[in-house]
């Protein structure tokens, strides 16, 4: 009998020392399953965060494309763009910028409920060219969203991007080059210009004429007696040609010039200007060469009186967006 109770006095201590170990270890493990859990936790919260700030991104991208189109329209129905007055690029850079909003923090816009959100900003340089469009050539705008997720995580995510407003019309430009280094021009055909089907004729001292779009000339082109036509984007005479009947008339081009004949040169002292590069159609090729006159094309001051501008219809923000993570 006696030995009987000291077998069950044994049994209990080991049952209890198992139950102490197990206690113990499971002391031990608790904190390292919690610790693991917040650590998941973390991960999907930081994974949250990071959507809702590239939201934020795809939202600012969507505001500012809403206002390149309202500053078009509202460039568009200005009376210098009705009239032809002012320069198409610094009516859209200034109808630009008195659209884009005060503050810097333009959005902040929750997802289903308040603990997950996206805040926006972007940052308006204080400088000649947000306050007067002096310079402008293209737009660019610093943009900063915040992805955030306010539950046990607490997470945050911040991602930069740049975004390029431009006119798409500047890429259309080849620069000046010869022969067969020139690459093969964009077909004019493929390109947008006003049509202007009344014959162009310049005559008289120091007579100027500006066009502040690309027109295609369907007539006539006749310069004479130190006149000049200063043309802002690409230029395309596709009816008769040019012809400069006079003495020191000048033509400028801010993009690239098509020639459907060639210019008609009749007079002295005739310079003709061009950014880009000149082409002549070949009707027996049927194909655009490098126009190459060089003892009448030449490069002079005063092509750089007009910045190059284009077709105000092809403002847009670049689609390759910098984005910094």
């Amino acid at each position: 009998m006696k030995r009987y109770f000291n077998n069950r006095g044994y049994t209990l201590i080991i049952v209890l020392l198992t139950i102490v170990l197990i206690s113990l270890f499971s002391l031990m493990l608790i904190p390292k399953a919690l610790s693991t859990s917040l650590q998941v936790n973390k991960s999907e919260g930081m994974a949250q965060a990071k959507d809702l700030s590239e939201m934020g991104i795809h939202y600012a991208h969507a505001y500012f494309e809403n206002i390149v189109n309202l500053a078009i329209e509202q460039a568009k129905a200005d009376p210098g763009f009705i009239n032809q007055t002012v320069n198409h690029d610094l009516l859209f850079c200034e109808n630009f910028i008195s659209l884009l909003p005060i503050e810097q923090t333009f959005a902040e816009k929750s997802i289903n409920n308040s603990a997950y959100y996206y805040k926006v900003s972007f940052e308006k340089e204080v400088n000649d060219f947000f306050t007067n469009c002096s310079g402008f050539q293209e737009i660019i705008l610093p943009i900063e969203s915040i992805g955030k997720v306010d539950n046990n995580s607490n997470s945050e995510k911040l991602i930069r991007a740049n975004f390029v407003v431009e006119n798409e019309g500047e890429k259309s430009i080849i620069g000046p080059c010869q022969g067969e280094i020139c690459p093969p021009p964009p077909p004019p055909e493929n390109l947008p210009f006003n049509i202007i089907n009344t014959e162009i004729n310049l005559s008289g001292q120091t007579v100027s004429n500006y066009i502040y779009t690309s027109p295609k000339f369907t007539q006539s082109v006749v310069l004479a007696g130190n006149s000049r036509l200063i043309v802002g984007g690409n230029a395309w005479v596709s009816g008769s040609s040019l012809r400069f009947n006079g003495n020191n008339a000048e033509l400028i081009v801010g993009g690239n010039a098509y020639f459907t004949s060639p210019i008609d040169f009749r007079g002295n002292g005739n310079k003709i200007c061009i950014r880009g590069t000149a082409y002549l159609y070949d009707h027996i090729e049927k194909k655009w060469n490098v126009y190459d006159v060089p003892q009448f094309i030449k490069s002079c001051s005063g092509v750089n009186e007009i910045g190059y501008f284009y077709d105000i219809n092809q403002w847009k923000i670049n689609e390759d967006i910098d984005v910094y993570y």
